[in-house]
């Protein structure tokens, strides 16, 4: 008999399943076609059974492959830093030891992210595979004790959405299998009698049980209390096979990230690019197919034989020898013949690259292949790559909301939580902590900001130069740094601007000692010009007195 937390889990999950069934036969359509190494969302597949039988042009899986990278290059890059921590409250950012601080833990935290143990890089491009071709991609940040937290896989297959009232995901189910002896090292004997059982036993060890995991807000819960059953987010994992749970748990945070790549309003999942390419994709499979039956036709016809004018078999290897009757040799073209059909499969191939050039452009391919003409300028290309990012930027900027912000924030309170930072600043202790995008997205959505800067100083160049008063509008400081930053000058290489007042104090007083110095020399230098008048002056009255 199933437990309690076991019936409503499962009733639940079928609910959901019934909700997404829809979904789920588009979903097929799309990986059949575009990306077919996915999980099949409406049948079984065999491991390694052929998963490219329907593709006779793999440009629509180019396509999503090539996007899916770009969102890795413009978003978190392995190779420079791609967000930052700050205070929300900037008088804190101006506080050295707040700042020094805030450096330091986001140097941490990439440098987490670019272990090969976290997982991060390879699930986040299998998230971004699933986004571009389904709309949805999901990834769970689990918390390895003293380990940190690590990355792992959740293919949208095995996934089912629910929102809350704002539009957010907040509730996750994840209907997955195991083998028996994955069961019992992930669950030990929580996993089940059955399961147990079979993982004990060689012949049986590979049999498979489904699983259910359950996260979703926790209704009742005593927020002083910190144990598991009293997080934010109640987890359960159920056997389905067996219909009992497993494991009763929670999380302070939701661990799943499952951004989405357009969000239709009233739909818990997204849709992606794959989507508005399927069409195109199909109509591209099924010309290359009839024009490869076309081309065949020309380069192998089909023969037309006299009847009763050939002796059996015929020979269609090369030098092979065909015996016909001797009057068919004397007619034109003999006893057998190629048929001419006539196919033009040019024109086939011609009406295809219509169809990829549209398939392209779903993906965006064509701005993510900025060519660059050699006469063209670094400026120019500049240029066009911000104007590529633009175009992207309402998706990306999704993605930051659903996408990085929730990996960063999950990643930043288990490495706080398991004391992977320097001891916090007093200051900063209650502060609430903001993220700052610093990747290619985001600077070219900061870039024109700083072309404004430098448009209105050389707009107003000649004001200035008649008033330089004008400039007392302007923060000097915070104007070159925010240029700097914006144009990616390593924040690192800035000195505190504590520093930079006691050099700009120094340098006053140095001045103005220098200036004192000037000052005495010249008046040494008058007094020195005028002693000989006074002493000829001094003469003279001495001998008026005498």
């Amino acid at each position: 008999m199933p437990d309690e937390a076991a019936k409503r889990v499962i009733a639940t999950l079928e609910g959901m399943k019934t909700g997404r069934s829809t979904w789920d036969s588009h979903w097929q359509e799309i990986s059949d076609v575009i990306f077919p190494l996915a999980l099949h969302f409406t049948r079984f597949e065999h491991p390694g059974a052929k998963a490219h039988d329907k593709i006779f042009d793999s440009s629509g899986e180019q396509a999503g492959e090539m996007l899916a990278g770009a969102l890795l290059g413009f978003l978190v890059s392995p190779d420079r830093p791609w967000f930052s921590l700050k205070a929300a409250d900037d008088d804190l950012n101006a506080d050295d030891e707040v700042a020094s601080w805030l450096a330091d833990a986001t140097r941490r935290m990439l440098k987490m992210f670019n272990r090969p143990k976290s997982g991060f890089y390879p699930t986040q491009h299998e998230k971004y595979m699933d986004l571009v071709n389904f709309g949805t991609g999901g990834q769970f940040i689990a918390e390895r004790p003293g380990l940190g937290p690590r990355f792992l896989g959740r293919p949208l297959a095995q996934l089912y959405l629910r929102e809350n009232a704002d539009g957010e995901v907040d509730t996750v189910y994840r209907h997955y299998k195991l083998k028996a002896h994955q069961a019992l090292q992930a669950f030990g004997a929580a996993a089940g009698p059955q399961a147990v059982k079979k993982a004990e036993k060689p012949k049986t060890a590979e049999d498979t049980f489904e699983f259910i995991h359950a996260v979703e807000p926790r209704r009742k819960r005593n927020t002083a209390r910190l144990d598991p059953r009293n997080m934010a987010f109640a987890s359960w994992t159920v056997n389905l096979t067996e219909r009992h749970t497993v494991r009763e748990s929670g999380f302070r945070e939701m661990p799943l990230a499952t951004p989405r790549w357009f969000r239709r309003y009233g739909e818990n999942y997204g849709r992606g690019p794959g989507s508005k390419a399927l069409a195109d994709v199909k109509m591209l499979q099924r010309s290359m197919k009839v024009t490869i039956r076309g081309t065949e036709k020309i380069v192998d016809p089909p023969l037309q034989v006299a009847d009763d004018g050939v002796l059996a078999p015929i020979r269609m290897t090369p030098s092979g020898l065909n015996f016909v009757r001797p009057d068919l040799l004397q007619s034109q073209g003999g006893g057998i013949r190629p048929v001419i059909t006539g196919a033009r499969p040019d024109l086939g191939e011609a009406f295809m690259e219509g169809v990829r050039v549209r398939i392209d452009g779903a993906y965006f391919k064509p701005l993510l292949q900025l060519s660059r003409d050699p006469r063209m300028t670094a400026s120019q290309f500049l240029g066009l790559q911000q104007e590529a990012l633009q175009i992207l930027s309402p998706f990306l900027g999704r993605l930051q909301t659903e996408d990085l912000g929730p990996v960063i924030d999950r990643t930043f309170a288990i490495m706080l939580r398991q004391g992977m930072f320097l001891p916090v600043p007093a200051r900063l202790a209650e502060a609430e902590l903001e993220v700052e995008y610093l990747s290619p997205v985001a600077r070219a959505q900061r870039l024109e900001e700083a072309r404004g800067v430098s448009s209105t100083l050389e707009l107003m160049a000649p004001l200035i130069e008649r008033q330089p008063e004008i400039l007392d509008n302007v923060d000097s400081d915070a104007t070159f740094r925010f240029v700097a930053d914006t144009l990616n000058w390593p924040r690192d290489t800035f000195r505190a601007l504590e520093v930079v007042r006691q050099m700009r104090q120094a340098r006053t007083e140095e001045r103005a000692q220098q200036e004192q110095i000037a000052a005495a020399g010249d008046i040494a230098q008058a007094v020195g010009r005028a002693a000989p008048a006074l002493e000829l002056l001094q003469g003279g009255a001495e001998r008026e007195a005498a």
